[in-house]
């Protein structure tokens, strides 16, 4: 597992990095977004059939974190 030293520097020389997935963004799930976001280069792609906490998360780092339609999505955007 990469350190935080590795994604900040990953993050400053602008490397490509893989989308992410997640399927179900509740209380842990939007928490570990939140922190990918913030610290890294990540595009993720999420999916929850309660937007409530995924539309907060897409208003905070809309660069970073899509909001998809469904598992499917999910699993076809993302790599990890």
């Amino acid at each position: 597992m990469a350190s935080h030293t590795t994604i900040i520097k990953n993050r400053s020389y602008g490397k490509d990095m893989p989308a992410i997935g997640f399927i179900g963004v509740g209380n842990m799930g939007s928490a570990m977004i939140a922190s990918i976001a913030a610290k890294t280069t990540f595009t993720i792609a999420a999916f929850d059939v309660h937007s409530a906490k995924l539309d907060e998360l897409t208003a905070a780092f809309p660069s970073s974190v899509a909001k998809v339609s469904s598992n499917k999505e999910v699993v076809q955007r993302a790599e990890i």
